[in-house]
């Protein structure tokens, strides 16, 4: 017997231990939330009537979009029928808005043609010579965003005018494979990632980052013809370039290129709707990562339409690429390599599990009809929110010590017991919020910090009902030893009855709140759960083996003296039954 109580009192002490230490190894910490770190919240609602899945969907998206920005512990909601996003540590309320910003259709577009990095838009001067031209995008202005070039000789449209230097489809030196595509990230702020060796990777941002250029001159071309109208890129004049995208009035339009070009794209052929909604996923595929959409009803007219155009490689897409255009930038150009797609379309290539989830991402954002906008935007200071953390600090301080001062008075030595049980339950909540920080993106606010307060009461009470059945059982005359298993075992259905009442509470506050209520109940069901794990695996053994110890033994130091508890007449020793 003292053997299993030993085996259960160090078992859960080296658990918690455990837990701790390995939070420890790994940087594990609390998250804070908005209300105790400071930041900046958005609440975003849709501008139509929309259901909540969509809602859902749209929430992913833009949890997506922000933690691939590197914000620590964001939390991003559904409440009723807005998104709440709540962004611990940013402070300006415009870089918040742009952060949670996923608006933007998604558009498919054929590939005409695209320059390469060495064509520097921002070069006023004529740019160098090739050896093979190609055909021209028409004059326009406009700067950008970044996207992606994309393999397979082109040429413009015959109105497209005459190519300068350098003008080409993009390529890379690999075959495509069917449907190939890069990574994407669904940010337009977002600057990285190196093209892939079947494609050209894109990311949309405001300036393209520097990479190498993959594409190779077009292994066939159309042979230049005469333009009435020269084109910015290739005007020698101390102007700066107009901003991207270009529309140049005959349905074509220039978007910039990832690689540091920039591409010449024919007319819209459909939008993102034409994939089923939250039908794309990553997957893989002989052991190589890839995306599959679902193609909607509606859709797959549409998007066959483009891909008999570019698999044809005619006029309308010599390139034989089709684009898919997000804010402004080409996401993806992949090679489309059958004449119709049924059902389902596969992106496949060279890229990372990241890549292909991002892709993914993009075109259920694009598979969305509905745009969302912010509602409001509120600001909290981080001194503000230091000044919440030290407050709840004391207050829980204050709390527990004055708990603890009235068990020491009342319970003597076993007030050592509820000190010790309080400390474990405290290691344990830390090491599983902190590990559910890490791995599950909680956060601890205001409100979950009161319901870990506010448990406090409910495990002391757990201890009360123990100590106060063990001295009923001495009042029986029996003794201490036996009135410790004996006690227990009759508290311990009141012990369970009563948490689980508190459980059920905060488990049906969880589901019918929303904000920070539900943090409030979702703590205080977690500290509930761990009272009766603590009170089962640590107070039972402690108690029965404080109880058969010499020490121990004694009725005063335990504060159950028979006398003033009307047990027997002083004096006289209890009993064994």
């Amino acid at each position: 017997m003292r053997a299993r109580l030993w085996t259960s009192l160090l078992g859960i002490v080296l658990a918690a231990v455990a837990l701790l230490g390995y939070d420890l190894w790994k940087g594990n910490e609390p998250a804070l939330g908005l209300d105790l770190q400071g930041g900046v919240s958005v609440v975003l609602q849709p501008t139509q009537d929309v259901e909540r899945d969509e809602l859902e969907t749209v929430s992913e998206l833009v949890r997506d979009a922000v933690d691939s920005l590197g914000i620590a512990e964001p939390d991003v909601r559904v409440e009723g029928a807005t998104i709440v996003v709540d962004l611990p540590g940013v402070d300006d309320q415009q870089e918040a808005l742009d952060l949670v910003n996923v608006a933007g259709e998604v558009t498919l577009h054929p590939v005409l043609g695209c320059t390469g990095p060495e064509l520097d838009p921002t070069d006023p001067t004529t740019p160098p010579a090739s050896s093979t031209p190609g055909t021209t995008p028409p004059a326009s202005s406009s700067p950008g965003s970044s996207t992606p070039g994309s393999s397979t000789p082109g040429s413009g449209t015959a109105s497209s005018g005459a190519a300068p230097a350098g003008w080409r489809s993009p390529t890379t030196p690999d075959t495509e494979p069917p449907s190939t595509t890069p990574e994407t990230e669904p940010q337009a702020t977002t600057p990285e990632t190196e093209p892939q060796a079947t494609t050209p990777e894109t990311v949309p941002s405001s300036t393209p980052p520097a990479s190498d250029d993959s594409s190779t001159v077009p292994a066939s071309t159309v042979p230049a013809t005469t333009t009435t109208t020269t084109p910015w890129f290739v005007t020698p004049t101390t102007a700066p370039p107009p901003s991207f995208p270009v529309d140049n009035g005959d349905g074509t339009f220039l978007f910039e290129s990832r690689d540091g070009g920039f591409c010449q794209v024919g007319p819209s052929g459909g939008s993102g709707q034409v994939f089923s909604r939250k039908s794309a996923s990553a997957v893989i595929v002989n052991g190589a990562w890839s995306v599959e959409a679902d193609l909607s009803a509606t859709g797959a007219t549409a998007w066959n339409a483009l891909a008999a155009q570019c698999y044809s490689a005619g006029a309308s897409c010599p390139s034989r690429q089709l684009a898919i255009v997000l804010d402004d930038a080409i996401q993806t150009a992949p090679t489309v390599n059958a004449p119709s797609f049924v059902d389902t379309v596969s992106i496949t290539g060279s890229f990372e599990e990241e890549e292909a989830r991002d892709l993914a991402g993009v075109i259920n954002r694009g598979a969305y009809p509905f745009d969302i906008e912010p509602a409001t935007v509120q600001g909290v200071s981080a001194s503000s929110g230091e000044e919440s953390l030290r407050a709840v600090l004391i207050a829980g301080a204050i709390g527990i010590a004055l708990v603890l001062a009235f068990m020491l008075v009342y319970y003597r030595a076993l007030a050592l017991v509820i000190l010790a049980g309080l400390t474990l339950s405290g290691v344990i909540l830390y090491g599983v919020v902190s590990l559910l920080s890490a791995e599950r993106n909680l956060t601890l606010t205001i409100a979950g910090a009161a319901g870990i307060i506010m448990s406090v009461g409910v495990t002391v009470d757990t201890y009360v009902v123990f100590f106060e059945r063990l001295k009923d059982e001495v009042r029986q005359g029996r003794t201490l030893r036996n009135s410790a298993a004996r006690g227990f075992t009759a508290a311990w259905r009141t012990i369970v009855n009563a948490n689980v009442a508190a459980l059920i509470g905060a488990l049906v506050l969880f589901w019918l709140s929303v904000g920070s209520v539900r943090g409030f109940a979702f703590f205080l069901a977690m500290t509930t759960i761990i009272d009766l794990v603590v009170a089962w695996f640590f107070t039972r053994p402690a108690v029965l083996l404080l109880a058969r110890s010499g020490w121990g033994g004694t009725h005063r130091v335990l504060g159950i003296n028979p006398d003033t508890a009307g047990g027997m007449a002083g004096g006289t020793k209890a009993s064994a039954s």
